[in-house]
């Protein structure tokens, strides 16, 4: 027992001597692995600060960059802000041009419709005036039959009065104003022998051969007062037609026009032998007096107002002709106008779009400006703090390699052989011995303890046989 305690205690000790040994191997290579990380940790901070240098260099650069663009494009503003102006004020000036010539196509597509509606009065009039001289006497038949020659018209179609004169003239001439002017006497006598075997009624005829000259000798008549006019020089032939305007002149012999009644009866009274005839076709003549309400108006009125309407269609036409032509060169200006005012309005809104482009080209500027400080700032702030932790860190690698020389100096000092394991052998084998001697003293003890109960069963069994 006192051999196998002695081996146990050596072998604690030697243990107790290897973990001593394994702590101290520990020590050195935890310090050494510590070295090892702070080194790493050092290449790392100097490698991130060297990033964080090339960052900031990179962020001034663009920084710088943005500055330059932001300046260059900032100096463009003033001219597109120029232009601008400019533009405003050409699409004003267009867009005036243009609501000017849209006002002047109102104007003229009103005028036009104004003349047309015009012209459609004048040609309604015309319409009815035209029927208004359809004859349905011996005069119409006669001018619409194909045996009788000679018949030229009714005397008011070949005559024209002058405006305002037509009823006292018609009043003047009487039935000759609604003859038929013929060109002599044999023709008179043939057109009354067609109506009477045809039965179409009575028809004024005017010789102009039997009456010529009886007007152009005006040296028996008398002077005139202001007031009044000789009927005569009223007429005139339409085609130049001496003969017809002196039969007519013939009729209207000594026979003054006035302007009303008072100047009628004073006019007769002072020129005895003239017949005088008002506005209304109140005939004064030597001794006699006819006229009063009329239920019509006459032939020569009706063709004087028939010439007015006609006279008005074509002025309407004309206006309307007008109108149109002058409608058509303003459509053309409108458009004109309209494409420049389109064209100002889109150069506009390019410019528009180009202050946006540039506002939003200076906003990006300034937001890249803006970024790159605050990364720079950033890098800074890095660059810092990563070079305090680098410092900290070799520090730290200073003291751990000084501890770790320390370490390895005491080592090699104290020595590194293994403990002497010799007495542990020793006692190995003094308890090995021992284990066996005692082995054998068991097993001999074992033999004389079987050999006894041998014995002692043998004894039994020959005191139990009688």
């Amino acid at each position: 027992a006192g051999a196998e305690q002695a081996h146990a205690e050596e072998q604690a000790r030697l243990q107790r001597l290897a973990r001593a040994a394994a702590d101290r191997r520990e020590g050195l290579a935890r310090l050494s692995g510590q070295v090892a990380a702070r080194r790493s940790r050092v290449e790392a901070g100097e490698g991130e600060i060297a990033r964080l240098q090339q960052v900031a260099v990179a962020v001034v650069e663009r920084a710088e960059k943005a500055e330059r663009d932001y300046a260059a494009l900032e100096g463009t503003v003033l001219d597109v802000e120029h232009g601008e102006e400019g533009l405003d004020e050409h699409y004003e000036q267009a867009e005036d041009r243009r609501a000017e010539a849209a006002e002047e196509v109102g104007r003229l597509t009103e005028e036009v419709r104004d003349a047309q509606a015009e012209q459609a009065r004048w040609q309604a009039r015309v319409e009815a005036l035209s029927m208004s001289l359809r004859r349905t006497d011996g005069a119409s038949a006669l001018l619409s039959a194909d045996g009788v020659q000679g018949v030229r018209g009714t005397v008011t179609e070949r005559l024209q009065v002058e405006a305002g004169r037509e009823g006292a003239v018609a009043a003047a001439l009487g039935w000759a104003g609604e003859a038929l002017v013929v060109d002599g006497l044999e023709p008179a006598r043939q057109a009354l022998a067609w109506l009477r075997e045809e039965d179409q009624g009575q028809a004024g005829l005017l010789v102009p051969e039997l009456v010529a000259g009886d007007g152009e000798d005006r040296s028996g008549w008398p002077d005139l007062p202001g007031y009044a006019v000789w009927a005569a020089d009223t007429v005139r032939a339409r085609d130049g037609d001496d003969a017809l305007l002196a039969a007519v002149a013939g009729l209207l012999r000594r026979v003054a026009l006035v302007q009303d009644a008072d100047d009628a009866a004073l006019l007769v009274r002072a020129l005895p032998g003239v017949t005088v005839v008002t506005p209304d076709g109140d005939v004064y003549g030597p001794g006699w007096v006819r006229g009063g309400s009329s239920a019509a108006p006459s032939l020569l009125e009706l063709t004087s107002a028939l010439e007015e309407a006609e006279a008005g269609v074509g002025e309407a036409v004309a206006r309307a002709e007008r109108a149109t032509f002058a409608l058509g060169s303003a459509r053309k200006d409108l458009e004109a106008a309209q494409q420049a005012a389109d064209d100002a309005l889109d150069a506009l809104h390019d410019s528009d779009a180009r202050m946006t482009a540039v506002a939003e080209q200076l906003s990006q500027l300034g937001q890249t400006m803006r970024t790159a400080r605050a990364e720079h700032e950033r890098a800074t702030t890095a660059i810092g703090t990563a070079e305090a932790s680098l410092a900290t860190t070799r520090q730290e690698l200073g003291e751990l390699e000084q501890r770790l020389a320390d370490a390895e100096q005491l080592a090699t000092q104290e020595g590194t052989d293994d403990p002497d394991t010799g007495e542990r052998e020793r006692l190995a084998e003094a308890a090995a011995r021992a284990r066996s001697a005692e082995t054998e003293a068991r097993l001999a003890l074992r033999t004389q303890e079987e050999r006894v109960t041998a014995l002692a069963g043998r004894a039994d069994r020959t005191e139990a046989v009688p």
